[in-house]
């Protein structure tokens, strides 16, 4: 078997797992436990579950058998290398350890870290930097609609 397949292979593994193991929980676990009072979990389950086969199989007949919608073809090819499966790698131990982890920054990171050994050319800053302003914007942001979802709703419903 060649390197690149066994790559390619652990990476998208670890990948996948982790996206299960640290998505799924933030997602699913929380509409599971907010609704086991009412529905079995095997029930709740299935239904997640629909929704997913329902959003594969509408992405397989809409765009002709591209799940993706068409994203992954504007990214440019690459050679496999080992490094590619240290992110999905890290989120994997973060995870199992249990420390509460955003996947969208470990994979940032993993790729500006990539790009940074490639040297700074190989970086695009514009992208860095709306990356960077939204990370900064959204708490304060995030916060802000709390607030007021929290003021209109109290002034609607009284409490």
């Amino acid at each position: 078997m060649e390197l690149t397949l066994i790559y390619t292979i652990v990476g998208f593994a670890l990948a996948g797992w982790s996206v299960i193991a640290n998505d799924s929980v933030q997602t699913l676990g929380t509409f599971i436990a907010s609704k086991q009072k009412w529905f079995k979990w095997y029930t709740l389950a299935a239904s997640a579950s629909f929704a997913m086969i329902v959003t594969v199989v509408y992405g397989w007949w809409a765009y002709n058998g591209d799940i993706s919608y068409g994203r992954l073809t504007r990214i440019p090819y690459q050679e496999i290398q080992w490094y590619h499966a240290v992110a999905p790698g890290i989120l994997l131990l973060l995870t199992r350890i249990g420390i509460p982890v955003s996947t969208t920054q470990v994979l940032v990171g993993a790729v500006l870290g990539v790009g940074l050994a490639r040297g700074m050319a190989a970086l695009d800053t514009r992208v860095i930097n709306r990356i960077f302003l939204s990370w900064v914007v959204t708490l304060p942001a995030g916060a802000l609609m709390s607030i007021l979802f929290f003021f209109t709703l109290k002034s609607v419903f009284g409490a």
